[in-house]
């Protein structure tokens, strides 16, 4: 039986051609979105920092001209002076006011080579094909190709890329040519947890009745769900987003359950510490035994994935009075033990540094199925108010959700179907940085260690 479910889990995988490239075509453009005065000056209401960009931007545009690729720009112009041109974008930006006719806001910025043969293409919302002939323009050229670059990623960049897939370009955005105004305007991170169980050790049940047995044949089938169908769905809901997961792994995983790392490889999956197996926790071990413990955690998730972990969540996020020391030792970066905050903070260890992001007891299956008795439409609503309070507090300063999956709970079919929901409402939404827990690390680190 056990043979059988893993041919099939590899058939499920190659039949929906999981890590795959679309590659370039035979006939590119390239395409200059937004990079207006009104966005890469950081001074005004829209502005951010945007000299690199730039800069990176200015070589492809002198390489198009050079070999006659089919160069668009692209601005943003309101010709109602009510803004009612301007839709909704009226209603969520106030800065919308600089992008109107007439204004230099919607100028493309002088230090690119915006010469009289190219296009310049005028919208009115993020995505570069809604409502403009970017299409017939393109098949004019017989283009097949869109090489993207401007602002914001997010955003306009984001949408661009999206619809020009559905409408049959390859689109290749060029990750230092785009940006945003703000990286951590509102960060979004999403953590499944792939654990592996002892069946003959007691650990989360869906009920008490049978946890003194052993073996406890129904805790442990019901949590064995999590890694023979559960992932599985958990990975096609979550790819059909665009989201890519911050795997809390136990280190057992990667002997118990290769193909799952295979595919979260293939997905673009991070993988973060997460103890040995759920059935061990930090905590009763002496200093030495948690040092050998964590050190041999950290080489055998490097040696299963390919990549040595940068983050930790303990099991039930156990740490001792020594966890965050011995971590930071090992070459640990972040955890995420601590859900005490909402934005990523320093930590105080002995060697190295150490920074705690944000994880979430509150958007987290277990406390919500099991400890409340929530439904899955429940979930989805904790999740949907959880994300419209942060995304109105991103407007002034960055916030960091987490929603805390397991496999053995949300990848139920009738759960399934709401995280598809909730991912789709967040999905609609622009601004937002929908990442993995080592980029919000990463970006921390730069900007503020």
């Amino acid at each position: 039986m056990a043979g059988q479910t893993e041919k099939s889990d590899e058939a499920f995988f190659a039949e929906r051609g999981f890590g795959l490239k679309i590659g370039f075509g035979e006939r590119p453009a390239l395409i200059v979105i937004d990079m207006l005065k009104a966005f890469t000056d950081s001074d005004r209401m829209l502005g951010a920092d945007l000299d690199e960009e730039i800069e990176a931007i200015r070589p492809l545009l002198e390489a198009a001209h050079e070999r006659d690729i089919p160069v668009i720009f692209s601005t943003v112009i309101y010709e109602d002076d009510d803004l009612r041109d301007a839709g909704i974008w009226a209603l969520k930006q106030k800065g919308v006011v600089t992008l109107k006719a007439g204004d230099d806001g919607v100028e493309v910025d002088s230090r690119l080579d915006f010469r009289p043969g190219d296009t310049l293409l005028v919208k009115k919302y993020a995505s570069c094909f809604y409502g403009t002939d970017i299409v017939s323009r393109l098949m004019a050229h017989g283009v097949d190709t869109l090489i993207i670059t401007g602002c914001t990623t997010s955003g306009c960049v984001r949408a661009t890329a999206v619809d020009a897939c559905q409408v049959g370009f390859r689109p290749m955005v060029v990750r230092e040519a785009v940006g945003d105004r703000s990286q951590a305007a509102h960060d979004q991170s999403l953590f499944p947890n792939i654990e592996h169980f002892h069946w003959d050790k007691p650990s989360t049940s869906v009920t008490a009745v049978t946890a003194h047995l052993k073996p406890d044949v129904l805790n442990y089938s019901w949590r064995d769900f999590g890694v023979r169908v559960g992932i599985w769905r958990m990975m096609e809901v979550m790819e059909r987003h665009g989201v890519k997961g911050t795997v809390a792994l136990n280190s057992e995983v990667c002997g118990q359950y290769p193909r799952i790392v295979e595919a979260g490889n293939d997905l673009g999956w991070e993988w973060m510490g997460h103890g040995s197996t759920n059935s061990v926790l930090l905590n009763a071990q002496s200093e030495d035994e948690e040092r050998a413990l964590v050190g041999d955690i950290v080489s055998t998730i490097a040696d299963g994935t390919g990549t040595a972990p940068k983050g930790w969540l303990g099991p039930a996020l156990s740490e001792s009075f020594n966890t965050p020391d011995i971590l930071a030792a090992n070459g640990i970066e972040y955890v995420c033990d601590w859900v005490n905050d909402e934005q990523p903070y320093a930590m105080t260890v002995k060697e190295g540094s150490l920074i705690s992001v944000p994880y979430s007891i509150e958007i987290n299956d277990i406390p919500a199925f099991l400890d409340r008795g929530l439904g899955a439409e429940e979930f989805y609503r904790m999740i949907v108010d959880q994300f419209d309070v942060l995304y109105e507090d991103g407007a002034a300063t960055g916030r960091v959700m987490a929603i805390c999956l397991h496999p053995f709970l949300i990848g139920h079919a009738f759960r399934a179907k709401y995280l598809d929901k909730a991912l789709g409402y967040i999905r609609q939404r622009r601004e937002v940085w929908v990442t993995r827990g080592g980029d919000i690390n990463d970006w921390y680190r730069a900007n503020y260690l």
